[in-house]
């Protein structure tokens, strides 16, 4: 767990602060993992008026809008595609999707999602804000 804490010490202090400094209050959101809690990060945050909020634990497919606006979503709209494949004569017979045909279901998925990007990204931002 300390190699865990030094490494995103070092990522706070060489990247993190260096984009915020000089720009007034701000807010830095963690998965409340442990290791991404020290004294000398609080102190940091302190110093430089610096808000780290955590992330209640097993509640990232809550709180976090790409999770519910986008992949979400696209994990649903392929699920479908895959389904509607195995009903076929050729799906029935695969127990996994052929290599050669992964190209052309991806981009029906990318059609797919397309539609509605715009609208599920909005509705996905404001279902995760508390």
């Amino acid at each position: 767990m300390q190699i865990d804490t030094n490494i995103f010490q070092n990522w706070f202090e060489s990247t993190f602060l260096k984009e915020v400094q000089g720009g007034g209050p701000c807010e830095l959101i963690g998965d409340n993992l442990a290791s991404h809690i020290n004294e000398r990060v609080i102190e940091i945050c302190e110093a430089h008026d610096i808000r780290f909020i955590c992330l209640p634990p097993n509640t990232t497919h809550i709180t976090q809008s790409l999770d519910i606006a986008f992949f979400g979503p696209m994990k649903g709209a392929w699920r479908n595609i895959l389904r509607e494949w195995k009903k076929t004569k050729m799906g029935s017979c695969f127990t996994t999707l052929p290599k050669d045909l992964f190209p052309r279901f991806l981009n029906k998925l990318m059609e797919k999602i397309d539609m509605n990007k715009a609208e599920n990204l909005k509705s996905g931002f404001i279902k995760a804000t508390p």
